[in-house]
Order: structure tokens, then C-alpha cells, then sequence
């Protein structure tokens, strides 16, 4: 839903897309047996796929598969009655042309109007990961971004989900984070490594979360000086370029359940979105950032 842009008054804009993720959908038209996942979406030559139904309500798990060679990222949407896939289309590029602006307010009530962003995540090259999204009967869309490509425009899917099947429960997990307004509570230190992440948006409005891991020698306040476009154009930044960790876009309220792989280090966590009430200021502005130890 987002770019993942720095703010209206930066410079450069950092970090690629952060669309409001649509996720979900199966691999069973190309043959590949991911038979983990209770759903799969797959992402292969520039194309979304997966089936057009699925029986089962609450928590399910939704297999994200990258078979290009980019690192792409998957986004999943749960459409208000009467919203389609076309008109979903055509809100969410009008909310990526209206975040370069100095206000993109009407065009993220539109955004919310039609849809509730139910997260989503990176997914590196010819690998899969599994998220789990609390599913109700309705009409759902999954986007995918290749990350580090502004030219390219996402590609979509939509698949309905019907009454039958099993209630799914929540997966229990060791990581929670909530997201609200205007803050992250990750805990001081956390696991290295791919660990199930319980993620809630708690405030009253959409959050995502871009994860920075600071160089050896650099601090958050360096990090926080160059988002603000403070720095010379020369200045490297003081993070690792090459990694690359999201959260996508959480509508109010919703909880999802998302693989985060963290490698050992000092990680900031921040939110780009600009706030709905003071659009010229983004959410790290006012005290969504956060600092983290991995080991």
C-alpha cells in the first residue's frame, strides 16, 4: 500500500515498495508439490498464481513462493463487500502516485474504504516462506513488489474463501510485536534467525515496519540523520544495504502471524506511513522507531 519511501521532506526515497501487501494463493496449476501450506501464492515470469477458492476460516497458513530471481515482496488484502479486484487495482495506484505528494490523505480513506491490509513480508529469490492470516468468508487479494525496482508495477491475484473446511487457531509463538500509534515494543534483545513473529496493529492507523541493520560504529541517531536527508548525497548510509526485512502494512486491528529472519546485530525498526492527521509528518517522526539487539 505504501512506498516504502523516507518522508515528504527527504531527498531520496531509500527502501523500495511497501504496497499494502495482498498475499494468498496456490501453487497446484504449475504441478509443485508445497504440500506444507495450507495455501500457497506463487510468483513466477512476472505473474501471480494460485486457485480461485478456498474452504476454511480463521487462522491458515499461507505459503509465499518465489521462483524468480529477484527478491520480491508479497502483501494480502481482505476487500470490503462490494469492492473488486479492478477497482482495487486502480485505488491502490492512485495511493502510490498520491504518497509522492505533500498529502496523501483522501487517497489512503479511499485505500481503507475498499480493503483491510492484513500484512505481509519479503520473500528472497527461488525460496518460499509461510505466513499464517486470519481468514473469514470474503473476497482477498495478495500483490507482489520486486523489491529494488520502482519501474515495475505490482501484480495481483484474488481468490474467495468460503464457509467449510477447518477453523484454524493461532500458531503459538515465543515473538510478539504490537504496532500502534505512534510506536513499536520489540523486545530489548531477540533470536537470530527466521523465528514466527505474532504481529497486532493496536492503533487507529495502518503501520508497517522497515527493519535497518546499523553498521559496526553507527548509531540510530545516524540512521534517523540520514532518513531526514541531513547528510551529503555522498554519505554512504550506516545501515547493511544488502539486507532486506519487512513487515507490510497492518490495517487497524488486525493481527497476522509473519516469518522475520534477523541476523546477529543492532536492527532499528521504523514506519514510513505518513499519519492520516499531519500528512507532511511520517510515523518514525513521531516515535514509531525503534532500536533492537539480535544475537
Amino acid at each position: 500500500m505504501y512506498d516504502r519511501q523516507i518522508d515528504h521532506h527527504a531527498p531520496r526515497a531509500l527502501i523500495t515498495r511497501l504496497a499494502w501487501l495482498p498475499l494468498l494463493t496456490a501453487a497446484l496449476a504449475s504441478g509443485l508439490a508445497h504440500a506444507a501450506a495450507d495455501v500457497h501464492a506463487e510468483y513466477a515470469d512476472g505473474s501471480l498464481r494460485g486457485p480461485q477458492l478456498y474452504a476454511g476460516q480463521g487462522f491458515h497458513s499461507v505459503g509465499l513462493i518465489n521462483e524468480s530471481a529477484d527478491a520480491v515482496t508479497f502483501s494480502v488484502y481482505r476487500l470490503h463487500e462490494g469492492a473488486g479486484l479492478a477497482a482495487f487495482e486502480q485505488t491502490d495506484a492512485a495511493l502510490q502516485a498520491a504518497l509522492q505528494t505533500a498529502d496523501s490523505t483522501a487517497a489512503m480513506k479511499a485505500f481503507m474504504a475498499q480493503a483491510d491490509a492484513l500484512g505481509g513480508t519479503t520473500v528472497k529469490a527461488h525460496d518460499e516462506t509461510d505466513m499464517f492470516v486470519d481468514l473469514e468468508e470474503g473476497t482477498y487479494v495478495v500483490s507482489v513488489s520486486v523489491e529494488g525496482n520502482d519501474a515495475s508495477k505490482p501484480v495481483y491475484t484474488s481468490f474467495m474463501v468460503t464457509e467449510g473446511g477447518d477453523q484454524g487457531a493461532a500458531p503459538e509463538v515465543a515473538n510478539a510485536v504490537h504496532l500502534s500509534d505512534f510506536a513499536f515494543d520489540f523486545p530489548a534483545t531477540v533470536a537470530a534467525g527466521e523465528n514466527l513473529w505474532e504481529v497486532s496493529n493496536t492503533g487507529e492507523q495502518p503501520h508497517i515496519a522497515a527493519f535497518f541493520k546499523l553498521l559496526p560504529g553507527k548509531t540510530t541517531a545516524d540512521l534517523e540523520t540520514f532518513l531526514n536527508g541531513a547528510t551529503d548525497e555522498s554519505t554512504p548510509p550506516p545501515f547493511d544495504t544488502s539486507t532486506d526485512v519487512s513487515i507490510e502494512a497492518l490495517t487497524p486491528g488486525a493481527t497476522v502471524y509473519l516469518p522475520l529472519d534477523f541476523s546477529a546485530g543492532t536492527w532499528v525498526a521504523v514506519c514510513f506511513v505518513p499519519d492520516m492527521n499531519n500528512p507532511s509528518t511520517a510515523h518514525y517522526m513521531e516515535g514509531m522507531l525503534e532500536e533492537f539487539v539480535v544475537n
